[in-house]
């Protein structure tokens, strides 16, 4: 039976909006497959209504058999997922993934218009999306998005020592923290300050690791960590604001933010004592 992972955006939350490199890995410990029930997922029926409209309009990105899985959710088809929802880790991507990979007629080969497409089906959701989530649920594998027009797959063998996801266990919605990104834009300085020294230290992040250079991978984290704790207020819960950095460790972002988890680092490879559970991420993929 096929399976669609979770994925764990590392780099690029809300800077891929700016057109930025992002970084994101499958996490193979949760996932998502097709499965039938007596009842019917009310929330997959209005998707698969919304995907028949879609069609008939002519704004889907390739031809998907849109009739054919309205039939199969009114018959009580539904993804059963043990990724968790609202927290980030892609549980709409893998949904979406689903769809693409099983009734989509074909799929285009070039994965930037793949990424497009897929953005494009998973607005539903979000309201705005990039589309990586699903990406990298369809592909299974790394995907490093360089710009609207350059993305492509890596096999990455190993990660950094000492990341680890933070889990709050605190529910969020993602569309109303995209709106605020977008006013937080409308924002002269901020928009400034988020261009000119965010994105560089988000790439330089995204290149050091993949060419496993620890030292600027450690300094751009570090950066990232104190820009989005100062920049993204509204996007970090209050509990966690006081364990946001420390003397062995950083925290930042893992999506959107607002709740569900966030990804951090300790350099020197021991774990920070945090009021959350905490997964080093290499037990994870």
């Amino acid at each position: 039976m096929a399976t669609w992972p979770a994925k764990v955006l590392l780099f690029g939350e809300y800077t891929v909006l700016l057109k930025g490199e992002a970084l994101a890995l499958p996490l193979s410990k949760w996932n998502g497959s097709w499965s039938t029930s007596d009842q019917v997922d009310d929330g997959l029926i209005r998707w698969a209504n919304w995907l028949v409209r879609q069609e008939k309009s002519g704004l889907l990105p390739w031809s998907i058999r849109t009739a054919d899985f309205l039939r199969f959710v009114e018959r009580g088809g539904r993804f059963h997922s043990s990724i968790p929802t609202g927290c980030g880790l892609g549980s709409s991507g893998a949904l979406v993934a689903a769809l693409a990979e099983s009734y989509s007629l074909q799929i285009p080969q070039d994965l930037a218009i793949r990424l497009k497409g897929l953005a494009a089906l998973e607005k539903y959701f979000h309201g705005n999306s990039s589309g990586m989530d699903p990406l990298v649920s369809l592909e299974r594998t790394a995907i490093h998005r360089e710009s609207d027009s350059m993305v492509c797959t890596l096999q990455i063998k190993s990660i950094p020592n000492g990341l680890f996801l933070v889990e709050t266990g605190i529910p969020r919605q993602t569309a109303p923290l995209v709106e605020a990104f977008h006013l937080l834009l409308e924002q002269e300085a901020e928009r400034h300050f988020l261009l000119m020294d965010l994105l560089p230290q988000v790439h330089r992040a995204i290149h050091a690791l993949i060419h496993g250079e620890m030292i600027p991978f450690q300094d751009a984290f570090a950066a990232i960590s104190r820009m989005q704790g100062l920049l993204f207020q509204a996007m970090i819960p209050e509990t966690l604001k006081t364990h946001w950095h420390g003397p062995d460790h950083y925290l930042k972002l893992c999506g959107a933010g607002g709740g569900g988890f966030f990804l951090g680092y300790a350099p020197k490879g021991t774990y920070p004592q945090l009021p959350f559970p905490i997964y080093p991420l290499d037990t994870q993929l």
